[in-house]
């Protein structure tokens, strides 16, 4: 999710299967001379490997949606000429994309003869609505739009299909399926086409991200995009597909931040209150503490990026607390994950108040130090942030999908270590004994792989 925004807590289907719109074989026929010789061409790059060829027309057909569907079809033997149907893609007009992407026929026979680089190209040279379906073909996740009103609210219509009261259909732009698609690609397949966790990507206003676990649904927002100089797209979709790792690993990440990284809850409302107090060393003697734990716990907000009532100075209970835990509170009083620097530091590690899980958590050194890597103060905001940042920051480099040890970034050497062995090779993780868990006071620098 991004920092304008609030923080939300299979088999997907296919191109359409053959139905309304599949020509028969014998249709085929009036396509495969202008097909001719590249046939076994086609057949050699297939068994190759080789990345998507756009072939020449030597004329536009009068009609290459028709053409389109002969083509797709194949010869007589079943066989497609991709790099003919790419170029036949690349000369359709708008109204003629449309007519293909509603051809569940073509759709699916096109699917089926392309490979992941082909799908990709023919993403491109067709239209959103081609692209959307070519989407669902290369990852087995569906993309869709949503009805929003003007202030980028939605009713329960939209699994209906209707527009509520004031709403528009906000739908994929084509550069951005084109962007997300891209940056999918480089992912290890486990983490987003057999990431049983998403169930789809879906279109919103503003620039925004977030995911929803519930429905399993990236949402991106479309604007995000506009300043290509300046887009953060390519971190976000990382960022996003990290959350749905995390809850896909729920267990093993969740003991790998608190015994290995140190960054956990301490607790939730008064609970919470009390013992980040306790982790600061307690409360004084001749302190009402539970006067205090009520201003505490007023002062802790819910699903807000501060508080609503700042701690009163004046209060004689709260002038004889430590500095550290009046530090606390100062630090925390808005946008908490931007001093993260300035926490100060308990027997477990620093400690703050997050006013949007209304509790308190703590962060180790070995945190500080990853938070650092990822270049992003909102990895502070609390540890599922701080997973999806680093997941973020792990995969940065694409020539990691060619050659993973290019991957891990600048994560310190732990972090880096758990990801390679329990993210990217999946191996069972079990939590160290509570002896062996890290030192929050210290860091990991000379381990961290980063040039010193």
């Amino acid at each position: 999710m991004s920092k304008q925004h609030a923080p939300s807590q299979t088999s997907a289907p296919s191109v359409d299967s053959p139905s309304a719109g599949t020509s028969s074989p014998q249709t085929a026929s009036a396509g495969n001379s202008a097909q001719g010789m590249s046939l076994m061409q086609s057949l050699a790059h297939d068994w190759g490997g080789e990345g998507a060829t756009v072939g020449t027309l030597d004329t536009v057909p009068s009609d290459p949606v028709q053409a389109l569907r002969e083509a797709a079809a194949g010869n007589a033997l079943g066989m497609v000429d991709e790099a003919h149907c790419l170029a036949l893609i690349g000369v359709l007009s708008d109204t003629q994309a449309a007519q293909v992407a509603a051809d569940n026929g073509i759709m699916t026979r096109l699917g089926w003869a392309f490979n992941n680089d082909e799908l990709r190209k023919a993403a491109e040279l067709g239209d959103r609505r081609m692209a959307k379906k070519f989407f669902i073909k290369r990852f087995g996740i569906k993309m869709k739009g949503r009805f929003e009103d003007a202030g980028g609210d939605q009713t329960s219509n939209q699994e209906t299909g209707r527009a509520g009261p004031g709403e528009t259909l906000l739908d994929w732009e084509h550069q951005d399926i084109l962007d997300v698609w891209d940056q999918l690609a480089l992912l290890p397949v486990q983490d987003v086409s057999e990431n049983t966790a998403i169930k789809a990507f879906e279109s919103i206003s503003g620039t925004g991200a977030y995911w929803s676990g519930g429905p399993g649904e990236v949402q991106i927002g479309q604007a995000i995009n506009d300043d290509p100089a300046h887009s953060t797209l390519d971190h976000t979709v990382r960022h996003e597909i990290g959350h749905a790792v995390h809850d896909l690993l729920e267990s093993s990440v969740n003991a790998w931040l608190e015994k290995q990284v140190g960054f956990y809850v301490l607790g939730y409302g008064r609970d919470g209150c009390q013992a980040l107090v306790d982790s600061l060393g307690g409360f004084p003697s001749g302190v009402d503490q539970d006067h205090v734990l009520d201003l505490l716990d007023t002062y802790l907000n819910s699903e807000s990026w501060g508080t609503a009532n700042p701690m009163p100075d004046k209060d004689d209970d709260w002038k004889k607390m430590p500095a550290s835990v009046k530090t606390a509170v100062e630090q925390s009083e808005n946008s908490w994950y931007m001093n993260y620097k300035k926490h100060p530091k308990g027997s477990k590690g620093r400690v703050f108040f997050n006013h949007w899980y209304d509790n308190t958590m703590c962060f180790s050194a070995v945190a500080e130090q990853a938070i650092n890597a990822t270049g992003d103060d909102y990895s502070a905001m609390s540890p599922s942030e701080f997973f999806a940042n680093c997941y973020a920051e792990f995969f940065g480099d694409p020539a990691g999908y060619t050659d993973p040890k290019k991957w891990g970034g600048k994560l310190p050497g732990t972090v880096q270590t758990f990801f390679r062995n329990h993210i990217l090779d999946r191996q069972p993780y079990a939590a160290p004994e509570d002896k062996k868990s890290i030192n929050p006071a210290l860091t990991t620098n000379n381990e961290s792989g980063i040039p010193q």
